[in-house]
């Protein structure tokens, strides 16, 4: 097509020989302007950066090619782009394209010969300046391809072990190897590291790279390809895509899982941790799997999640569960984590009915829902998994059926029936039981330790039984028998069903037991034999003689508080006597010729005998020993009264005693020594506070008193106060210097 174009456009013969000489002089002046105007054009930044390229559009030649370059920004500047075929044999040597003023041309391919190889250059002319030429670009038009870079949307990453794989669709204009090329740089970082990155071409319909990373971080990354021809030129680098860091495992699922209900289903919640913000957008998919059923509806259909989901609610049978959660983002997925739901661990029974006869059984059940598809569940604990088929029968609700058949002895069996909900694509549990068929004769006795054996106290520890402990309800409690050597007396005890040791109490030292455990089931008997036998051991004597030891000791310290406390009043009472009362004593007694009487005095004896007011300071006078006076001192009447109210009067003594009174009365100050004739007055004078100076002539009583002891009532004299100052006799009176009584050497008044 190409050839028949340009033979429709040759001239003849002669114009082609004058052509051809016209374009060899043009052609060698050309070359001398284009090496002058180049290197005018370094010199004086002219034109530069001359790229020509066409887009992937196939072998047709209705295609635009792209011509551009840089220049000085002058306004009176025409642009020509000029293309000089390498091909001898050709007639038309040379294509020249005006672009004007424009620093690009577009233009189809069809108007050049784009099969031949080509030297294209450009010139600038200017009003009165020489041409300015760029440097030459030598390429063929058709292989001068520039790819449009891929899409973000278009490329796809994976990335396992630190290696990533990049991949995105082949352009339609093929090439039978194509040059790759990505930089990358870890995130939120400025500059791009061009990486050695491999190619694999034998992907269909893909071009892929392949790089290495150092670390499990995010990294963001660029690609860009070319045609392996040097004429193509690279395209330019695409979106920055997000690689996120791999995920090397999926999160650790929790879940939890509630009661069996009355509908057939138990609510399971499952939860897990998100990954961090490194990770980019993950997504979640969970898948359950019917263990004991082995029919297409046993598989559930995958649940996808999304990214910030962590929980999940789920309604499920009481049959046993295979749950795997897979975790995925835009590198890759990670590994899936699966996990088991066990059956229902209820003891109770949900059947309607349960027979057990020898090694055969019957359920009665009822069927919750109408269904097509159920599925009878016989699986031995312990045991590897059965799978049993699926019966495609048509149920109705609320009726009942009968499921049969026989098990093993000695070994614990979950019996089920599950039914099939079509509209909720869910599974239900119709019932379900846990059945022990026990044989005794077949059972291998429970193994018995005792340790910790002391005097009166053995631990007993057990294995349990493993088929039996492990059937849920089946177990009741453990029945311990323990019998004496001697008197074959037996004594039991009871134990948890959860417990594997037990304390005896209560025994005899030195002395040889057997004892039995017995595992109790509510449809078994009591069978416990004591065949095991221990022997409790001797009381140790160092701690006899220790607790001994601290027991005496103890009642040592209880007798001495015992003693201390009810002989200290007996010590307080030999160290200590207690004083007896003025009141019930005779404290007073007046001794006269005839005899000892006792006197009562009168309340006034007491009284002050100056008759002027209290408020009238006394005048008191302290005489020498010469009886002259050295001072004379106004003491206030208050301060008087407390004076004389040291020591305190006696109480009144009544009459009716005539024994002379001990001698520890007269050092509490209440009566003086009756050392004269005259007792009774020294006596009472001593009482009223008189000193026995002053009262040796004055009588104070009468002497009118019978000898029976009989007061007549007489009035008695009033006496002056006196009281001792400093080693001093001081004798009170109320302006009259006469005492009424002799008043002796070192008295003052």
């Amino acid at each position: 097509m190409y050839e028949a174009t340009t033979s429709r456009i040759a001239p003849s013969k002669e114009k082609i020989y004058i052509s051809h000489s016209i374009l060899m002089v043009g052609m060698q002046l050309m070359v001398w302007l284009a090496a002058s105007g180049m290197s005018r054009g370094l010199d004086n930044n002219g034109l530069q950066n001359l790229l020509c390229y066409k887009s992937c559009c196939g072998p047709h030649f209705h295609c635009l090619v792209n011509c551009s370059w840089e220049a000085r920004h002058d306004a009176d500047a025409n642009y020509t782009l000029h293309f000089w075929y390498h091909d001898e044999e050709m007639d038309i040597k040379s294509h020249t394209l005006a672009a004007g003023k424009a620093t690009f041309i577009r233009f189809n391919q069809d108007i050049i010969y784009a099969l031949k190889n080509a030297t294209i250059w450009v010139e600038s002319h200017e009003i009165d300046s020489p041409p300015l030429v760029s440097k030459n670009l030598t390429l063929q038009i058709s292989k001068a391809v520039k790819f449009d870079p891929p899409s973000r949307n278009s490329i796809s990453i994976s990335r396992v072990n630190n290696v990533l794989t990049l991949m995105w669709p082949k352009p339609k204009c093929k090439d039978s190897t194509m040059k790759k090329e990505a930089r990358i740089k870890p995130r939120n970082n400025v500059e791009w590291t061009l990486r050695n990155c491999t190619s694999d071409d034998r992907a269909m319909n893909k071009l892929v790279v392949t790089c290495h990373l150092e670390k499990n971080i995010p990294y963001e990354a660029q690609i860009r390809f070319r045609t392996s021809d040097r004429s193509s030129h690279w395209s330019d680098w695409s979106e920055p895509v997000f690689i996120p860091a791999e995920i090397l495992e999926s999160p650790k699922v929790d879940y939890t899982i509630g009661q069996f209900g009355n509908n057939g289903l138990r609510n399971v919640t499952l939860e897990w941790e998100k990954p961090s913000a490194e990770h980019g957008d993950v997504h979640y998919s969970l898948t359950f799997r019917l263990l004991p059923c082995s029919c297409e509806e046993a598989n559930l259909p995958m649940l996808p999640l999304n990214s910030h989901q962590t929980s999940y609610q789920a309604a499920l049978s009481s049959a046993g569960y295979n749950v795997s959660l897979e975790v995925s983002n835009e590198a890759g997925s990670s590994s899936v984590h699966s996990l088991q739901f066990p059956p229902a661990q209820d003891a109770g029974t949900r059947f309607l009915n349960v027979s057990l006869s020898g090694r055969k059984f019957t359920l009665t059940w009822e069927a919750k829902m109408d269904t097509e598809v159920y599925c009878f569940e016989k699986q031995a604990l312990g045991k590897a998994l059965s799978r049993a088929p699926c019966d495609r029968k048509n149920l109705s609700a609320r009726k009942l059926y009968e499921s049969s058949g026989t098990v093993e002895f000695n070994t614990c069996y979950h019996l089920a029936v599950h039914g099939f909900d079509l509209d909720m694509d869910i599974w239900s549990t119709f019932g379900f039981t846990y059945l022990f068929a026990r044989n005794t004769s077949l059972e291998d006795p429970i193994h018995i330790n005792v340790i910790n054996q002391k005097p009166d106290s053995a631990v007993i520890w057990w294995e349990p039984p493993k088929a039996l402990s492990a059937c849920p309800g089946k177990l009741k409690k453990y029945i311990i028998c323990c019998q004496h050597e001697q008197d074959r007396k037996i004594m039991y005890y009871e134990a948890n069903a959860s417990e594997t040791h037990y304390t005896i109490l209560n025994l005899q030292p030195r002395t040889r037991y057997y004892v039995g455990i017995w595992a109790y089931t509510t449809e078994s008997k009591m069978l416990c034999k004591a065949l095991v036998p221990f022997l409790t051991s001797a009381p140790d004597p160092k701690k006899m003689t220790l607790a001994l030891s601290f027991l005496c000791l103890f009642g040592g310290i209880l007798a001495i508080i015992c003693i201390l406390h009810f002989g200290k009043k007996r010590v307080k009472k030999a160290l200590c006597p207690a004083l007896p009362d003025p009141a019930n004593t005779e404290a007073l007694k007046i001794f006269n010729k005839t005899g000892t009487v006792q006197v009562q005095p009168e309340q006034g004896l007491l009284k002050f005998l100056e008759s002027s007011s209290l408020l009238e300071p006394f005048t008191v006078e302290v005489l020498s020993a010469k009886e002259e006076p050295t001072t004379k001192t106004t003491v206030d009447s208050l301060d008087l009264m407390k004076a004389l109210e040291e020591p305190p009067l006696p109480k009144e003594v009544r009459m009716g005693s005539s024994n002379v009174l001990p001698s520890e009365y007269k050092g509490q100050g209440f009566l003086s020594p009756l050392e004269d004739d005259c007792h009774g007055r020294e006596a009472f004078g001593e009482f009223a506070g008189i000193s026995p100076e002053i009262g040796t002539g004055c009588s104070l009583l009468s002497p009118n008193v019978t000898e029976a002891g009989d007061s007549q009532d007489l009035p008695l004299p009033l006496a002056p106060l006196s009281f001792r100052l400093l080693n001093k006799l001081v004798v009170i009176k109320n302006g009259d210097s006469s005492c009424g009584f002799p008043c002796s050497d070192d008295v003052s008044t």
